[in-house]
């Protein structure tokens, strides 16, 4: 294939006024040791031509949203252990409650892109600021696989907020709502009457 192949395209992109549109393909980002998953992300981002001083294009400044399931950002525990005892922070660790209830009062959001009514509010929405310019291709560097150090019985990766997006509260974050599930905004109730709390 030529070198000037793209591998993702998006047909519904559009440039004005050198702001840059597109959605992206979902993947990870980051290092082997901590890795950010993003789904359905979305690129806005400000694009500058070439000058005197630079002969390519770069972007200046650019934001991705996207919806970070939380089923990852458990998975991401069993790398690493707590301060305290130095254990992994498996599912049966005397801190993992306490942090994975952190982790679910961020849930904001569900992770499928279409919107229906008592679907999981499984996803934490994230954007991520950044700047890019061109860069060469170099060479490829080995990487080992994350260690797991929790087993089948109480891996992290299996578990998930159980939060549902049915909202009755605030709006913009999740709230207790009917029998002390997590509901989103009050808006949710305009949008589906019928919905659960509204």
């Amino acid at each position: 294939a030529s070198p000037l192949t793209p591998k993702f395209a998006d047909p519904n992109a559009y440039v004005r006024d050198y702001v840059l549109v597109a959605t992206l393909p979902g993947g990870s980002i980051g290092g082997a040791d901590l890795a950010i998953t993003l789904t359905a992300p979305l690129m806005v981002a400000t694009l500058s031509p070439p000058t005197e001083n630079k002969n390519f294009w770069s972007i200046d400044s650019g934001t991705v949203a996207a919806r970070w399931d939380t089923k990852d950002i458990f998975k991401l525990f069993r790398r690493f252990n707590d301060p305290v005892s130095k254990q992994p922070l498996c599912t049966d660790n005397p801190f993992y409650g306490n942090i994975k209830s952190e982790i679910c009062k961020y849930a904001d959001i569900p992770l499928g892109v279409q919107v229906q009514p008592n679907v999981p509010c499984s996803a934490l929405s994230i954007a991520l600021r950044f700047t890019a310019a061109q860069i060469g291709i170099g060479s490829l560097i080995d990487t080992q696989a994350p260690e797991n150090n929790c087993g089948k019985d109480n891996d992290p990766a299996n578990d998930s907020c159980d939060l549902t997006c049915a909202p009755s509260g605030a709006a913009g974050r999740v709230v207790p709502g009917p029998g002390g599930v997590g509901v989103l905004s009050s808006d949710w109730c305009r949008a589906f009457p019928g919905s659960l709390g509204c």
